[in-house]
């Protein structure tokens, strides 16, 4: 990074014969991007200019690209004129020159600033292009994504590009959970991806730290500590978490045990819904009438909401009341130690997890089949704005802007 103390005089001449706010409004929004990108330019030639003064003054210092030796002093290097460089940013194209000096120990000639402005070999398409793009693209297509670009930013990239982008930075997010770790939920759901035809299964884990108000209604702070896609998708969700107090789960095959092996001091809730659902289901299996089916499923999770106490009676009613179905009285019985407690659960259904479920589903089902990767990392973006906001700030650069004092002169004849 470079130091820049400069000012920067606009001098511009406006004449109008029939001008009103509308006019000016709209001239304004068609100037403003080659301004800005004027500015741009400006600034990182003046910046490299001052940083090049200081080093022949013995104040800083420049590396040669070539050698690696670091020059400081008069005379350390020479001055060699400059070289044309074009990017492209939220603000549009933007040329700018880049300095170049010989080193006087290997005698060649090259620009030293391409890596201390924070420049790749080759790179045309700045990071904060990209973040701007990757804030949109979790919500919209890539497609819509590049033409929102190109409209309202001036500067854009290919398709292409972007998915690159997403898979990169997507890579890099790591989940981490906020301490004290209380409460997990915990579910699964489908995919359109990988190689099998019906997609593949993701998993995903929420740390609900308590609910708040906001406009005026109640609302459940979240945050994702685990997420998961295709083989081993709860070891990938589950492995690193810390272990809560409460983990509320629909009790697929399998999680069970996983549970027991990772947090085998927490409470392990079975969601309610999904035990009503699935206590339906295998009544239709065997044969209960609908009528009667449906009035006994709708009396469970009142049941199951009451005091310790009376949910242990009821639990038993309804026990008594499906002993004619053997399934159903397994089912029951099975479910028993994962909804009775003595003491009620901050928690009792998956429900925060399903909506957040449904909206990334929205983002995902466009008519495409997904590589697990792309998919994957789409998903880790999207839930790293919405949930985890430092562990998404983490993958970008902390690159700043300089303290400006704008100075305008306007010039009328």
């Amino acid at each position: 990074m470079l130091a820049v103390d400069t000012e920067l005089h606009l001098r511009m001449k406006v004449a109008g014969s029939t001008v009103d706010i509308n006019g000016i409004a709209q001239w304004a929004a068609e100037v403003k991007q080659g301004l800005a990108c004027e500015l741009i330019a400006a600034v990182l030639e003046r910046a490299q200019e001052q940083h090049l003064e200081r080093a022949l003054a013995g104040e800083e210092e420049v590396v040669c690209t070539g050698c690696g030796v670091i020059h400081t002093g008069p005379g350390s290097v020479l001055r060699r004129g400059w070289r044309r460089r074009k990017l492209q940013t939220s603000s549009g194209s933007v040329n700018f020159r880049l300095r170049q000096v010989t080193c006087t120990a290997c005698g060649r000639t090259r620009s030293p600033y391409p890596e201390i402005l924070g420049l790749g070999p080759r790179q045309r398409i700045i990071e904060e292009l990209e973040r701007r793009l990757l804030d949109w693209v979790t919500h919209l297509s890539y497609e819509k994504t590049v033409q929102l670009g190109a409209r309202c930013l001036g500067g854009t990239c290919s398709a292409r590009y972007l998915r690159r982008a997403v898979g990169r930075h997507g890579a890099r997010i790591a989940f981490t959970a906020a301490e004290p770790v209380k409460v997990l939920v915990a579910d699964s759901s489908m995919v359109t991806a990988g190689v099998k035809a019906w997609g593949e299964e993701f998993s995903l884990a929420l740390q609900v730290q308590g609910r708040a108000q906001r406009g005026g209604r109640t609302e459940a702070r979240k945050r994702v500590v685990g997420f998961g896609i295709g083989r081993g998708l709860w070891t990938q969700a589950l492995g690193g978490v810390p272990e809560p107090e409460l983990i509320v789960t629909d009790r697929e095959r399998g999680l069970r045990q996983l549970i027991g092996r990772y947090f085998p001091g927490a409470r392990h809730q079975q969601c309610e819904w999904h035990l009503a659902r699935t206590l339906g289901y295998t009544l239709s299996l065997q044969g209960m009438h609908v009528a009667e089916r449906k009035r006994l499923v709708a009396t469970v999770i009142g049941t199951l909401r009451q005091s310790p106490e009376a949910a242990r009676d009821g639990y038993r009613t309804l026990q008594e009341r499906v002993r004619a179905y053997p399934r159903a009285t397994t089912f029951l019985r099975n479910s028993a130690r994962y909804v009775l407690y003595e003491s009620d659960s901050a928690e009792r259904t998956t429900g925060l997890v399903e909506r957040e479920m449904r909206e990334l589903n929205r983002r995902t089902d466009v008519g495409a089949h997904w590589s697990l990767e792309g998919v994957a990392s789409l998903v880790r973006l999207r839930l790293a704005q919405r949930h985890n906001p430092d562990d998404y700030e983490r993958i970008w650069s902390a690159y700043g802007s300089p303290a400006a004092t704008w100075c305008l002169t306007d010039h009328v004849n």
